[in-house]
């Protein structure tokens, strides 16, 4: 990365050397998140700078985003400012761009935004997530992949096209942040298999006409969330079968075909992102030498076992946004999103009627792989709900001031998120505002508490169970320059 960075500036100091136009802007930021029941600060990073620069000259510009990210590291509720850890400088964005008389090419460490749909779309993969971040919007989300991008106008047609050597994973909460939802595992490095050849690439075409805009796009790459790809049981030297197996983790290759389109009737936008995922673990041998092996007793050189899963589904995702302006100056969004597994197929690590002690695992009798299948890719809300309508209204009381409202329903449980926001531009350049959340999960889910008794697992319990803890109020003050 160090080498691609050198690179990037070596190459700007012999293009832009004369006649340059630059400009740089960015904000400061204060931050405060609370818990509504307690009023415990929520351990969550906040970027409290963010920097965007850029420099152009003739047919090409240099683009930059820098940010400091400072983690709280909470010690009874008061803050330890002698951590170097606190801070982390991030550069979330550096790339090239080209001007062509048709469109323009990108190379360097950029977001990319797919689909029509603000938010939650499913065709949006070309840039991982960061889920320190859950609660803001847009790019503030998202992370940046380095690669090689193009976007091409035609007539009323747009031609688009992104490739990268790299595998972009989303970004989850260290150890040091709280996080709403516990994932079933929590794997070590050492437990990753390596991808031996990264190849992620993606097109689309974009038709626009005064009636509709429709486009279809392909993208093929590696899952941004990791998934069980096999067992691995060791036996001694004795003998004996090693108590801790080797579990594996893996990234899918996942292929996605969508479908997009938007119309305006009257003051009525509509828009819909639709997308068929093919997924399947390109593992067809999980063996190797135990990553973990204990100092005695000595594991025999040839497993014992091993399992691969072959796991493999097909599923889709769907997003539909209308946008309506209401009378009195308030303004309606809508957002109905539907996902559904349309079909799966794996094979268990153990044998009929066999139990062992998986480890990340809880293991009881036997052992479902589609338990712990979660989507790859895609909208982030797959990983809360399967069926979702959200609700926004917003308000703006006069220049200064506005105020929204948002919720969000799980159609299939009783599960809800509500959240009130204001906004208050103090000046033009500060601005600041708050929000209060509250979320209701469902106690009659099948997988909930109340259900499961002693079985009771957190982490696969229904989602707005878990984030039930995570009503807050939050808080944020920014000075922009």
């Amino acid at each position: 990365m160090k080498r691609f960075i050198i690179l990037f500036f070596l190459t700007f100091n012999f293009i832009y050397s004369e006649n340059t136009d630059s400009f740089l802007n960015g904000n400061a930021n204060f931050y405060y998140i609370s818990k509504l029941e307690n009023q415990n600060i929520i351990n969550l990073p906040y970027r409290m700078l963010n920097l965007s620069w850029g420099h152009q000259h003739s047919q090409f510009q240099l683009l930059g985003n820098l940010a400091i990210e400072y983690q709280p590291n909470l010690n009874n509720y008061s803050f330890k400012m002698d951590d170097p850890q606190d801070f982390l400088i991030d550069i979330r964005e550096l790339y090239m761009t080209y001007q062509l008389s048709l469109g323009e090419i990108r190379l360097g460490k950029q977001i990319q935004t797919w689909g029509f749909v603000d938010e939650n779309s499913p065709l949006d993969n070309t840039s991982a997530y960061d889920y320190n971040f859950l609660f803001e919007a847009g790019t503030e989300r998202k992370i940046a992949s380095n690669a090689l991008a193009m976007d091409i106008y035609l007539d009323n047609f747009k031609l688009g096209f992104t490739t990268t050597p790299f595998h972009s994973i989303n970004r989850l909460p260290s150890s040091r942040a709280e996080f709403p939802i516990d994932l079933p595992v929590t794997p070590n490095d050492y437990q990753f298999m390596e991808i031996d050849k990264v190849n992620e690439y993606g097109v689309y075409i974009q038709y626009n006409s005064d009636l509709i805009d429709i486009a279809t796009s392909y993208f093929s790459g590696y899952d941004r969330i990791y998934n069980l790809s096999g067992i691995n049981i060791h036996e001694t030297t004795g003998g004996e079968i090693y108590s801790e197996p080797d579990t594996v983790f893996a990234y899918r290759k996942t292929n996605v075909l969508g479908l997009s389109a938007q119309t305006f009737l009257g003051d009525l936008s509509i828009r819909m992102d639709l997308g068929l995922f093919d997924t399947n673990d390109q593992n067809q041998n999980v063996s190797r030498a135990h990553p973990n092996p204990p100092a005695y007793p000595f594991l025999k050189e040839e497993l014992y076992r091993s399992t691969p899963i072959f796991e493999e589904s097909k599923y889709y995702q769907t997003t539909i946004q209308l946008e309506y302006p209401l009378p009195k100056g308030f303004d309606l969004f809508v957002q109905y999103f539907k996902y559904d597994t349309l079909s799966y197929s794996a094979d268990s690590p153990l044998e009929e009627g066999e139990s062992i002690d998986i480890p990340l695992f809880q293991q009881i009798d036997g052992f479902n792989p589609y338990t712990y299948f979660y989507p790859g890719m895609g909208s982030p809300l797959a990983l809360m709900t399967r069926n979702a309508v959200l609700l926004g209204m917003k308000k703006s009381l006069n220049e200064r001031f506005s105020i929204q409202l948002r919720n969000l329903m799980d159609i299939e449980y009783k599960g809800y998120f509500l959240e009130f926001v204001g906004n208050y531009k103090l000046s033009n350049k500060v601005s600041g505002n708050f929000a209060v959340n509250y979320i209701n999960g469902d106690q009659d889910h099948p997988k909930s508490k109340s259900n499961m008794g002693t079985d009771y697992d957190r982490a696969l319990d229904y989602p707005l169970n878990q984030m039930e803890d995570f009503s807050h109020f939050r808080m944020q003050i920014k000075y922009s320059f």
